[in-house]
């Protein structure tokens, strides 16, 4: 079993952060269900503390998305959850990517400038790219993370816990 408070970066959030307030922090996260997370942004909002919460949600979706993807956690009932309906602003897409290391970064910028898949992206090997058609952000983009020590996938630190 696997708690939100276990996974990836969520110790590293502030003790003030409301998700380390709520039952959410110690509840399993194979068994978070979408309610549970839409009534959490809810009262934050009442509190006026919704804007940090939905902040908090997104890092956890974003973590546990990339655990599924490891294998490292089998599925879970908010795997494909999405809070907002339209696209997040530069700002927003910008506090996201913060807590998280370069190459971990990078995977989702790829994944941006590619269209797609992040699950695909953090598996893509460098024979891969010679079969593809990339604009240069996406050469930009690869070429930050040269391949190293022989690894075989280009986004091989994405991974790795933390």
């Amino acid at each position: 079993m696997t708690t939100v408070s276990e996974l990836g970066a969520m110790p590293n959030l502030p003790r003030n952060s409301p998700i380390r307030q709520s039952k959410l922090w110690n509840q399993d996260v194979t068994r978070v269900r979408p309610d549970q997370v839409i009534t959490f942004v809810k009262r934050m909002e009442l509190k006026g503390r919704g804007e940090e919460a939905r902040s908090n949600i997104d890092l956890l979706l974003f973590t546990l998305n990339k655990y599924i993807a490891r294998q490292d956690i089998g599925g879970s009932r908010i795997q494909n959850m999405k809070l907002y309906d339209s696209k997040p602003s530069v700002e927003r897409l910008i506090e996201l990517l913060e807590p998280i290391n370069d190459m971990q970064r990078d995977a989702v910028l790829f994944s941006l400038t590619a269209n797609m898949n992040f699950t695909d992206v953090i598996k893509l090997q460098w024979k891969d790219v010679l079969k593809m058609k990339l604009d240069t952000m996406s050469w930009r983009i690869l070429k930050r993370n040269r391949k190293r020590d022989g690894r075989r996938r280009i986004f091989w630190n994405v991974g790795n816990r933390g």
